[in-house]
């Protein structure tokens, strides 16, 4: 009886405590983690607040990742939804840029004013794209509650 009660204590005590770290390890390479971050948006002349999240030791990965990872699709929505208004503006500011340089570089228009209203419109869509660009699709708030409730559930799950 003893025998086969220290064979079992020997085997937890060798295998149990090396699958719990392999556990653990396992977790921490997956945990997330959210830094807020401000900085002087040198193109929109203003301080802009905003997070970026990061992955097991310091990874940074991207806002789209971080929202697939967590299963957030409503957020992951919002930044699909800003990429293409953000590829229309500046698609529109090119074309705006390229039709007022074709204006002025035909001789027989010399019409500086078109040219220059082209490009005030131009810059005009390119700061509106810079807006969305700086600014987070969510809080800080609400990305820091999301990451720790996918670190809880991660927690849990490796548990069980």
């Amino acid at each position: 009886m003893y025998r086969y009660l220290s064979l079992f204590l020997f085997i937890y005590l060798v295998f149990g405590q090396s699958s719990n770290q392999k556990a653990n390890t396992q977790n921490d390479n997956n945990k997330l983690s959210i830094i807020e971050y401000s900085k002087f948006n040198w193109r929109l002349f203003k301080k802009i607040q905003s997070w970026y999240p990061t992955i097991g030791d310091g990874n940074k990965i991207s806002m789209k990742e971080f929202f697939i990872i967590t299963e957030s699709n409503e957020e992951r929505n919002l930044i699909t939804q800003n990429e293409k208004n953000i590829i229309k503006l500046m698609t529109m500011a090119a074309l705006s840029t390229a039709a007022g340089l074709v204006l002025i570089l035909t001789p027989e228009t010399e019409e500086w004013g078109v040219y220059l209203g082209l490009v005030i419109i131009s810059e005009w869509l390119m700061i509106r794209a810079n807006t969305i660009i700086s600014k987070p699709v969510i809080s800080y708030e609400s990305a820091k509650n999301i990451a720790d409730q996918y670190n809880k559930n991660l927690h849990l799950k490796n548990q069980n």
